[in-house]
């Protein structure tokens, strides 16, 4: 996959592409503990795989930074991402927020950097 490649879309909107992009993936689970007998874990799994996905640009124009945020800041958005992780052109798709954003003047005005964290937030069908 060349870096040029699209790697996610916000609503079905085609995203640039970030610069650095990581993904997190996380099993849900509620009261599990650990045995003391045998000191197995005992796990109550309820849901698999939920993502944050961490993305950062290092140099973008203002009309750039907007376009972004205005459209990761919709209500209830729905992202698709892309990763190798997923398996072979494979997808995931889920509603989710941006939590720890970041956006920053570089030094002599030449451009922006902007990073946040996309988080799942409801049950998607992959799970």
């Amino acid at each position: 996959m060349s870096l040029s490649t699209m790697l996610w879309q916000v609503n079905g909107v085609d995203m640039k592409t970030p610069s650095t992009y990581k993904i997190d993936a996380e099993d849900l689970d509620l009261d599990s503990y650990r045995s003391v007998t045998n000191g197995n874990l005992i796990r109550n799994i309820i849901g698999k795989k939920w993502y944050k996905i961490g993305m950062s640009w290092n140099l973008l124009n203002y009309n750039q930074v907007q376009t972004i945020i205005n459209e990761v800041n919709q209500n209830n958005p729905t992202f698709r991402f892309k990763n190798p992780a997923f398996g072979t052109n494979d997808w995931v798709e889920f509603v989710g927020y941006v939590s720890k954003f970041s956006c920053e003047l570089l030094q002599g005005q030449v451009g922006w950097t902007l990073s946040f964290n996309v988080v799942q937030s409801e049950r998607s069908s992959f799970q």
